[in-house]
Protein backbone atom coordinates (compact mmCIF):
# COMPACT_ATOMS: atom_id res chain seq x y z
CA UNK A 1 0.00 0.00 0.00
CA UNK A 2 1.31 3.41 -0.89
CA UNK A 3 1.53 6.24 1.60
CA UNK A 4 1.31 9.97 1.03
CA UNK A 5 5.10 10.25 1.46
CA UNK A 6 5.66 7.81 -1.42
CA UNK A 7 3.69 10.02 -3.80
CA UNK A 8 5.33 13.05 -5.34
CA UNK A 9 3.41 15.55 -7.46
CA UNK A 10 5.80 16.32 -10.29
CA UNK A 11 3.68 18.83 -12.17
CA UNK A 12 0.26 20.41 -12.38
CA UNK A 13 -1.20 21.95 -15.49
CA UNK A 14 -4.37 24.01 -15.23
CA UNK A 15 -6.89 24.23 -18.06
CA UNK A 16 -7.86 27.80 -17.19
CA UNK A 17 -6.54 29.27 -20.47
CA UNK A 18 -8.65 26.87 -22.56
CA UNK A 19 -11.66 27.78 -20.41
CA UNK A 20 -11.03 31.49 -21.04
CA UNK A 21 -11.04 30.87 -24.81
CA UNK A 22 -14.26 28.88 -24.35
CA UNK A 23 -15.93 31.77 -22.53
CA UNK A 24 -14.69 34.11 -25.29
CA UNK A 25 -16.30 31.83 -27.89
CA UNK A 26 -19.56 31.86 -25.91
CA UNK A 27 -19.46 35.65 -25.74
CA UNK A 28 -18.54 35.78 -29.42
CA UNK A 29 -21.67 33.81 -30.25
CA UNK A 30 -23.73 36.79 -29.09
CA UNK A 31 -22.41 38.73 -32.06
CA UNK A 32 -24.16 36.28 -34.35
CA UNK A 33 -27.56 36.78 -32.80
CA UNK A 34 -30.09 37.84 -35.42
CA UNK A 35 -31.64 40.16 -32.86
CA UNK A 36 -28.54 42.31 -33.22
CA UNK A 37 -28.87 42.50 -37.01
CA UNK A 38 -30.95 45.31 -38.52
CA UNK A 39 -34.25 44.27 -40.07
CA UNK A 40 -34.49 40.91 -38.30
CA UNK A 41 -36.40 40.90 -35.05
CA UNK A 42 -36.28 37.27 -33.90
CA UNK A 43 -33.53 36.50 -31.35
CA UNK A 44 -32.34 33.39 -33.17
CA UNK A 45 -28.70 32.47 -33.59
CA UNK A 46 -27.31 31.93 -37.04
CA UNK A 47 -25.44 28.72 -37.85
CA UNK A 48 -22.14 30.44 -37.01
CA UNK A 49 -23.58 31.54 -33.66
CA UNK A 50 -24.51 27.96 -32.75
CA UNK A 51 -21.06 26.79 -33.83
CA UNK A 52 -19.49 29.30 -31.42
CA UNK A 53 -21.82 28.12 -28.62
CA UNK A 54 -20.90 24.45 -29.19
CA UNK A 55 -17.16 25.13 -29.38
CA UNK A 56 -17.33 27.38 -26.31
CA UNK A 57 -19.23 24.82 -24.24
CA UNK A 58 -16.84 22.01 -25.20
CA UNK A 59 -13.85 24.16 -24.26
CA UNK A 60 -15.35 25.21 -20.91
CA UNK A 61 -16.67 21.80 -19.91
CA UNK A 62 -13.85 19.57 -21.17
CA UNK A 63 -10.73 21.57 -20.33
CA UNK A 64 -9.10 19.67 -17.52
CA UNK A 65 -6.75 20.38 -14.66
CA UNK A 66 -3.95 17.83 -14.97
CA UNK A 67 -1.90 16.57 -12.03
CA UNK A 68 1.01 14.27 -12.77
CA UNK A 69 2.41 12.37 -9.81
CA UNK A 70 4.94 9.65 -9.23
CA UNK A 71 4.18 6.87 -6.74
CA UNK A 72 7.54 5.31 -5.93
CA UNK A 73 6.27 2.46 -3.74
CA UNK A 74 3.77 1.30 -6.40
CA UNK A 75 6.16 2.30 -9.22
CA UNK A 76 3.38 4.11 -11.06
CA UNK A 77 3.12 7.36 -13.00
CA UNK A 78 -0.35 8.78 -12.39
CA UNK A 79 -2.09 11.23 -14.73
CA UNK A 80 -5.11 12.71 -12.97
CA UNK A 81 -7.45 14.86 -15.11
CA UNK A 82 -10.21 16.74 -13.30
CA UNK A 83 -12.91 18.22 -15.56
CA UNK A 84 -14.46 21.04 -13.53
CA UNK A 85 -16.86 19.45 -11.07
CA UNK A 86 -18.23 17.01 -13.66
CA UNK A 87 -15.87 14.04 -13.53
CA UNK A 88 -12.32 12.84 -13.08
CA UNK A 89 -10.18 10.51 -15.19
CA UNK A 90 -7.10 8.81 -13.74
CA UNK A 91 -4.58 6.97 -15.88
CA UNK A 92 -1.75 4.96 -14.35
CA UNK A 93 1.36 3.79 -16.19
CA UNK A 94 3.84 1.39 -14.55
CA UNK A 95 7.43 2.67 -14.48
CA UNK A 96 8.62 -0.47 -16.28
CA UNK A 97 6.45 0.35 -19.30
CA UNK A 98 7.88 3.87 -19.77
CA UNK A 99 10.98 4.23 -21.92
CA UNK A 100 10.97 8.05 -22.16
CA UNK A 101 9.06 11.27 -21.57
CA UNK A 102 9.18 13.54 -24.60
CA UNK A 103 7.89 16.85 -25.80
CA UNK A 104 6.03 16.40 -29.08
CA UNK A 105 6.43 19.41 -31.36
CA UNK A 106 3.82 20.27 -33.97
CA UNK A 107 4.24 23.06 -36.49
CA UNK A 108 1.68 24.92 -38.57
CA UNK A 109 2.10 27.49 -41.29
CA UNK A 110 -0.30 30.39 -41.69
CA UNK A 111 -0.03 33.86 -43.24
CA UNK A 112 3.70 33.51 -43.85
CA UNK A 113 4.44 32.52 -40.26
CA UNK A 114 5.30 29.12 -38.81
CA UNK A 115 3.88 28.47 -35.37
CA UNK A 116 4.79 25.68 -32.97
CA UNK A 117 2.79 23.92 -30.29
CA UNK A 118 4.01 21.39 -27.74
CA UNK A 119 2.61 18.45 -25.81
CA UNK A 120 4.04 16.04 -23.23
CA UNK A 121 3.95 12.34 -24.08
CA UNK A 122 5.11 9.17 -22.37
CA UNK A 123 6.83 6.80 -24.79
CA UNK A 124 6.12 3.21 -23.80
CA UNK A 125 8.48 0.28 -24.21
CA UNK A 126 6.14 -1.20 -26.86
CA UNK A 127 6.57 1.94 -29.01
CA UNK A 128 3.15 3.44 -28.31
CA UNK A 129 2.72 6.90 -26.82
CA UNK A 130 0.42 8.21 -24.11
CA UNK A 131 -0.48 11.87 -24.54
CA UNK A 132 -0.79 13.80 -21.30
CA UNK A 133 -3.26 16.21 -22.95
CA UNK A 134 -5.48 15.93 -26.02
CA UNK A 135 -4.35 19.38 -27.15
CA UNK A 136 -1.01 21.15 -27.55
CA UNK A 137 0.05 24.52 -26.13
CA UNK A 138 2.52 27.16 -27.20
CA UNK A 139 5.12 27.29 -24.41
CA UNK A 140 7.79 24.78 -25.42
CA UNK A 141 10.31 25.97 -22.84
CA UNK A 142 7.92 25.08 -20.00
CA UNK A 143 7.05 21.71 -21.55
CA UNK A 144 10.76 20.93 -21.91
CA UNK A 145 11.34 21.75 -18.22
CA UNK A 146 8.36 19.59 -17.23
CA UNK A 147 9.70 16.66 -19.27
CA UNK A 148 13.10 17.01 -17.60
CA UNK A 149 11.49 16.99 -14.12
CA UNK A 150 9.43 13.91 -15.00
CA UNK A 151 12.44 12.04 -16.42
CA UNK A 152 14.38 12.84 -13.28
CA UNK A 153 11.55 11.67 -11.00
CA UNK A 154 11.24 8.43 -12.99
CA UNK A 155 15.00 7.87 -13.20
CA UNK A 156 15.01 7.92 -17.01
CA UNK A 157 17.96 8.82 -19.23
CA UNK A 158 16.92 10.93 -22.22
CA UNK A 159 18.37 11.35 -25.70
CA UNK A 160 16.95 13.97 -28.09
CA UNK A 161 14.91 12.44 -30.91
CA UNK A 162 13.41 14.00 -34.07
CA UNK A 163 10.01 15.66 -33.54
CA UNK A 164 10.81 16.69 -29.98
CA UNK A 165 11.23 20.19 -28.64
CA UNK A 166 14.85 21.17 -28.58
CA UNK A 167 17.07 24.09 -29.35
CA UNK A 168 16.74 23.49 -33.10
CA UNK A 169 12.93 23.48 -32.85
CA UNK A 170 12.69 27.10 -31.77
CA UNK A 171 12.63 26.38 -28.04
CA UNK A 172 15.49 28.52 -26.86
CA UNK A 173 16.54 28.63 -23.23
CA UNK A 174 16.67 32.42 -23.20
CA UNK A 175 14.47 34.68 -21.09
Amino acid sequence: MSTQEDREVVLTDSGWMVRIFGVAALLGSLGFSRANMPGIGAPIFSLAGWLFVIVGLVMVLFASDLTVSVDRSMRMLRLDDRYLWLFRVTREIPFDEISDIRVKTTSSYSSGHTGYTYRLEAVLTNGKTVRFRWYSTGDGRVKKQQATRLRSALGLVHTHKPGEAGESDGVAETN
